[in-house]
């Protein structure tokens, strides 16, 4: 005859079992997602594919922090955006003369050759951000020989950096701010003085709407500060047929109208 206290232990043994048999079947289920995103997306090098990383990322990490497709795909998205605003900036950097460099932009604190350093040194630093490492001094990121080459190859270690998900963890040691916050930094500079390269020299400037409206947030979102800092200036009246980015530039201090 079997006693209760043998009955209690089997099911809780049994109990048990199922617990770990569910979460097998759990783990498994989010590897085959990962796994089938991986044939589908098409990349060359699935070593570099945003939802590999992912589950490298939860295998290596504290188990008791669980990163999902649904919680990383803002990540993913900025990284993207981010990739994609640093390429512009490299293909009007690529389509200039060198003799604009002595050039007004629409950003007053700067001449074309000013602005083209600063745009090095974001870079840099924000790599350096992404890394939880000391920010960089400002200074000369150009010297006598920078080629536009140059700056592609800082845009390569910065769009890596920020592949990795940990750049978006926890706060920057130098700013104080939200790692997430950070990177919306590296677009916001990317496309608004990717705007005032454009213009200053004579170019097109592209920008998607959705990227336009991120931008919209993040200039209303830091403008308060920006004045105080001097970073923005007063806003200027926007045309009432203004489109979301030529209102974000107008809230960031600039003349939408400004051209060379």
């Amino acid at each position: 005859m079997i006693s209760g206290a043998t009955t209690r232990a089997h099911g809780e043994l049994l109990a048990r079992h199922h617990a770990d048999l569910a979460e097998l079947v759990c783990a498994l289920q989010e590897s085959m997602q990962v796994i089938e995103h991986i044939l589908a997306c098409g990349q060359d090098d699935f070593l570099r594919c945003s939802e590999f990383q992912l589950m490298m990322w939860n295998a290596l990490e504290d188990p008791e922090v669980v990163l999902t497709p649904d919680s990383v795909e803002p990540m993913i998205e900025l990284h993207e955006r981010i990739s994609h605003a640093g390429g512009e900036v490299a293909r009007l950097l690529q389509g200039m003369r060198a003799d604009r460099f002595g050039d007004p932009t629409p950003c007053a604190a700067y001449t074309v050759r000013e602005l083209i350093n600063h745009l090095n040194y974001v870079t840099v630093m924000f790599t350096a951000l992404a890394k939880k490492a000391d920010m960089p001094a400002d200074g000369d990121y150009l010297g006598d020989d920078w080629t536009p080459e140059v700056f592609d190859a800082r845009l390569a270690e910065l769009v890596e950096a920020w592949r990795a998900p940990e750049a978006y963890e926890g706060t920057s040691p130098s700013f104080g701010l939200p790692m997430d916050v950070v990177a919306k930094m590296v677009l916001f500079d990317f496309v608004i003085h990717g705007w005032d390269l454009a213009v200053a020299t004579g170019q097109d400037h592209r920008v998607d709407e959705e990227t336009a409206h991120l931008t919209m947030d993040l200039v209303a979102m830091m403008a308060p500060q920006g004045r105080q800092t001097g970073v923005f200036g007063d806003e200027v009246p926007a045309s009432p047929h203004a489109g979301t980015f030529e209102r974000a530039l107008a809230l960031s201090g600039r003349d939408p109208a400004w051209r060379a």
